[in-house]
């Protein structure tokens, strides 16, 4: 009986070999050339380490660090004396009132702090790609304009799979967020100027849309019907407002001192547009102040009117923010972004506000 023939075996050809700057092990392997203390780290500390000195950003005393992290006193000075022993420094000034980094010590306390966000984001990434999801995108807006709501709905028809979480705060808070990776991208008013200690090199901003500031009453307000209304108009109203620091407080009262008037002294204080809402509809002599969009949407229902107070108060652009460095959430926010641009052109969302689309065109000339 003759022998089966042996198993065919195609003859595939050698593909092209990578470049030194395309392999990712010779990459590696340069680095760590280029950094001793990279290589040590890599080889002598553990994840533990990284704990540790996340727990001395904030511990006053090695003892509170120890009893956090549910270690032993002599423990934690032993991971710290090896910490030291790889950086090659003095980390921390020990003395009888506690532990203080030194600015060797609060360098690394930071990447510490990023080596932690980046484990815990990796972490809620797989539990949303275990739960049946594609991807995780962490996304913070404020809750005052349709334009993030409409971008998701887009987003959602071609990135079904994609898990977004939204979190909702003023401005520099989401920015912070951003700068510590806790969210991917933000969409809001860039604050301007930037406060110290925001580094904008480390930001991307994309202007989405105009924005400006709109003065909303109920509709049985008795100017509610008016053509035209000043700033002179308004002082004496009982005014409900934003705190003192937020943004759009703040260009209120510029505004009116440039008119030559008092900034009005409001009987309520409120930063959600939830709240203003209620409080302008349920109160007919009350005056409130709204974004541009959001104000748009709550006159479409017919919850308030928008006052054509002029001359305009106009705010920052709504923008898309994200972080310069790279991150594996980059193809969502790219998806994100076409979305926001195409919610952003949609003329639905601008219809109906005197004087945007004349602004717009100007900006465009």
């Amino acid at each position: 009986m003759d022998a089966a023939p042996p198993p065919f075996r195609p003859r595939l050809r050698p593909g092209p070999r990578p470049g030194p700057r395309s392999d990712p092990l010779e990459l590696a392997a340069s680095r760590r050339q280029a950094s001793p203390f990279a290589a040590n780290a890599l080889r002598r500390l553990r994840l533990r380490h990284i704990e540790l000195l996340v727990e001395l950003g904030q511990a006053a005393t090695v003892r509170a660090a120890a009893e956090a992290l549910n270690l032993s006193q002599p423990a934690v000075s032993k991971m710290l004396a090896e910490i030291e022993a790889v950086a090659a420094a003095t980390l921390f000034h020990r003395s009888r009132r506690g532990t203080e980094p030194t600015p060797a010590g609060w360098m690394l306390i930071e990447y510490a702090r990023s080596i932690d966000q980046h484990l815990r984001n990796a972490g809620d990434s797989l539990d949303a790609i275990v739960d049946g999801h594609g991807q995780l995108l962490r996304i913070g807006s404020f809750s005052t304009t349709a334009i993030v709501p409409m971008a998701l709905t887009l987003l959602q028809q071609t990135r079904p799979e994609l898990l977004v979480r939204i979190r909702e705060n003023p401005p520099l808070p989401l920015i912070r967020d951003l700068l510590a990776a806790r969210l991917d991208a933000v969409v809001c008013a860039l604050p301007t100027p930037l406060p110290e200690g925001i580094p904008a090199d480390r930001l991307k901003v994309e202007s989405l849309a105009a924005d400006e500031l709109c003065v909303v009453v109920s509709p049985d307000h008795r100017l509610a019907g008016r053509r035209t209304v000043g700033w002179r108009d308004l002082v004496d109203e009982a005014w409900a407002l934003p705190p003192p620091d937020a943004m759009m407080r703040q260009a209120l009262a510029a505004r009116m001192l440039q008119q030559g008037l008092v900034p009005p002294r409001p009987t309520v204080e409120s930063l959600s547009a939830i709240t203003m809402r209620w409080l302008v509809r349920y109160d007919p002599q009350k005056v409130g102040v709204m974004r541009l969009h959001q104000a748009r949407e709550e006159s479409a229902m017919g919850f308030v009117r928008i006052l054509p107070v002029r001359p305009a108060i106009p705010l920052p652009d709504i923008s898309l923010i994200t972080r310069r460095e790279t991150c594996p959430a980059d193809q969502a926010i790219g998806a994100f972004a076409a979305s926001l641009r195409q919610a952003a052109r949609r003329r639905d969302l601008l219809k109906g506000i005197p004087g945007l689309a004349r602004r717009r065109r100007g900006r465009a000339d």
